[in-house]
């Protein structure tokens, strides 16, 4: 899967989303989320990278839990092949609960 590929897949969950942050004071209302690459773990051959691979995260914001939106968003990433784990957690500071999303590895570029 190529990053084009990827960012197809975020823009089929049809939610408000942007890499990695909103600016600040422009996040759109609730639920929205973000996504970025936390790293990669590259293949090499001859002295170079061979193969990019990288390591996607998404994280979903909810003002309330919800069920509904989650299943949105797995299902989505089901259907486009993507292995993921997730883990939850309430801020309480901003009032919202956060869906983090760790998404099996894409190749790069």
């Amino acid at each position: 899967m190529k990053i084009s590929d990827f960012v197809a897949i975020m823009d089929a969950i049809d939610l408000p989303h942007v890499y990695y942050s909103f600016r600040e004071n422009d996040a759109p209302k609730l639920p929205y989320f973000v996504w970025y690459f936390e790293g990669s773990e590259n293949m090499p051959a001859d002295d170079s990278v061979y193969v990019e691979i990288l390591s996607p995260v998404l994280e979903l914001y909810t003002a309330e839990k919800s069920f509904e939106t989650e299943k949105k968003v797995e299902d989505i990433l089901n259907n486009s092949g993507i292995f993921w784990n997730k883990t939850e957690t309430f801020i309480n500071s901003e009032k919202m609960f956060q869906i983090f999303y760790e998404l099996g590895d894409i190749h790069g570029r």
